[in-house]
């Protein structure tokens, strides 16, 4: 608030003398009146310059009582360039002339209604931005709880995955035991069919053996 101030300050010094050198134009020629026109020229140039600081380094907290103020500077930059231009071509200076380029000080009662009609406006703007604001801000909260709750699904998720793929790996082996064990069950079943049968051989051998003696 006190930078503020400051500024505004330095804004109203100029202005006051961005004034005066209007009011001196008229009566003057030539080259000096150019250079006059020079000077409130830069001083123009220089009090935009600083309303448009005075906009940026507002607190948000201070906006909606200040914004009126700024509104009200700017307006009255406006007029200054309006009532530089017409300096130029403004006759010499007389209480006529000072009077028909200063008629307009934007002071009047209408336009104060209207600043202020401005100002609660802008505060009810204000409010709803703020509300608007706090709900984004809630619905990002929410928002983060769902990512960090979808995060940990997966998660999970990817365990159980891994879980399933061991236990495929486990099955896969098991099978691969059981059917080598059938092949050689099978290898070991006709191992003994062949030493069956040759042992028959040999009992009826001997058998007919003893038969023809």
């Amino acid at each position: 608030m006190a930078m503020f101030d400051t500024i505004e300050r330095d804004f109203n010094v100029l202005m006051q003398d961005a004034t005066r050198k209007i009011t001196e134009i008229p009566d003057l020629s030539g080259d000096a009146k150019e250079r006059q026109h020079q000077s409130c020229l830069k001083d123009i140039q220089d009090m935009k310059e600083l309303v448009e600081q005075m906009d940026m380094d507002v607190n948000p907290s201070n906006r909606a009582r200040l914004a009126p103020r700024i509104k009200q500077h700017k307006e009255k930059l406006s007029d200054t360039e309006r009532n530089l231009r017409r300096s130029l071509t403004a006759l010499s200076n007389s209480a006529a002339a000072r009077e028909e380029l200063f008629a307009y000080d934007g002071t009047n009662e209408d336009q104060k209604q209207a600043l202020l009609s401005n100002a609660d406006r802008l505060e009810r703007a204000t409010d709803r931005l703020d509300e608007g604001l706090r709900m984004v801000h809630e619905t990002t909260q929410v928002g983060v709880t769902i990512m960090q709750d979808l995060n940990s699904q997966r998660e999970q998720i990817e365990r159980s995955r891994r879980r399933v793929g061991g236990i495929n790996n486990d099955l896969g082996k098991a099978n691969r035991t059981l059917t080598s064990m059938y092949t050689r069950a099978k290898q070991n079943k006709f191992v003994t069919f062949g030493i069956i049968l040759v042992a028959i051989g040999i009992i009826v051998l001997i058998a007919v053996l003893v038969i023809t003696r």
